[in-house]
């Protein structure tokens, strides 16, 4: 049995062309369903504003915290970046002669505001930047170049 026949049929079945023209179809109709179900699952990126609380930083690496650095997530850059930062003399709880805790200020130590600029997707129940949720009360890495610190995101303001 050959592979076409005389009259053009594969195996003596179907004719070469109107194989071509059902294959043609079948894939168009498949594209058509491709891009109609995958449009719903686009991800809505919104213009998120990060505020991280570092405390009992060494001045070199609160100084190293610097606007217009861009974030790290794994081994590369993101578009997230820091916006502003805002440092002043660590703040911490020490008792008294009296043995009651007062709140005194580090003059060697600082703490850093850092307000991160991201766009995440906040369409599902968990925002994420990189693989780390964005909560009030989460720690997170801040993550750039040159600087890496652990801090509590305070505030989470969606644009």
């Amino acid at each position: 049995m050959k592979l076409i026949d005389d009259k053009g049929k594969i195996f003596g079945i179907i004719n070469l062309i109107d194989l071509i023209v059902a294959l043609l179809i079948i894939l168009i109709i498949g594209g058509l369903v491709y891009k109609t179900q995958s449009g719903k699952n686009v991800a809505q990126l919104k213009e998120v504003y990060i505020t991280v609380r570092v405390p009992n930083l060494l001045p070199d690496t609160a100084a190293s915290l610097k606007p217009g650095d861009k974030l790290i997530s794994g081994n590369y850059y993101t578009t997230d970046e820091i916006v502003d930062v805002k440092v002043s003399p660590a703040l911490s709880v020490n008792t008294n002669s009296e043995g009651k805790m007062v709140l005194t200020t580090n003059p060697y130590r600082k703490d850093a505001i850092v307000l991160i600029k991201a766009h995440l997707d906040t369409s599902s129940p968990t925002v994420r930047m990189g693989q780390q949720d964005i909560r009030v009360g989460n720690q997170i890495t801040v993550k750039t170049h040159f600087t890496v610190v652990q801090g509590e995101i305070i505030k989470v303001d969606v644009k």
